[in-house]
């Protein structure tokens, strides 16, 4: 579970989290460049994104960001295979600015083949409000 920062703590007592981005991290904690779908690459990726389902469960006060990506979502331009993944991360912009949470780490996953698909998931432990 990722630990929440000031700033997006700040931002979910304002319920700005619909404008969240997902950072995913490769090996070397570095960003991974990912599709944009207008034949460009970002290194974040909007909540808003139809890739990305936002859970908040309320019993366990914790927030979800599920990103589902195949192999050509994070092959973007000249970017080639393979490509592997460690880490997500949220900011509150599509470039730039502090992140949200710390990294969330996971057990490293290499896109090797095209047909290879993951969900990444990062999950925010909401503080409880007095």
């Amino acid at each position: 579970m990722a630990e929440i920062t000031a700033d997006g703590y700040t931002r979910l007592r304002t319920n700005e989290v619909g404008t969240w981005f997902v950072e995913l991290r490769d090996d070397s904690n570095q960003p991974v460049p990912l599709d944009d779908g207008a034949e460009g690459s970002v290194n974040r990726v909007a909540v808003a994104d139809d890739r990305v389902t936002v859970t908040d469960n309320t019993d366990t006060q914790t927030i979800t960001f599920a990103v589902a990506l195949t192999a050509t979502d994070v092959t973007p331009e000249s970017v080639t295979l393979p490509v592997t993944v460690e880490g997500v991360v949220a900011y509150a912009a599509v470039s730039g600015g502090n992140p949200l949470t710390q990294v969330e780490t996971f057990t490293p996953f290499t896109f090797a083949d095209p047909a290879d698909e993951l969900t990444v998931r990062l999950h925010v432990e909401v503080p409880e409000q007095a």
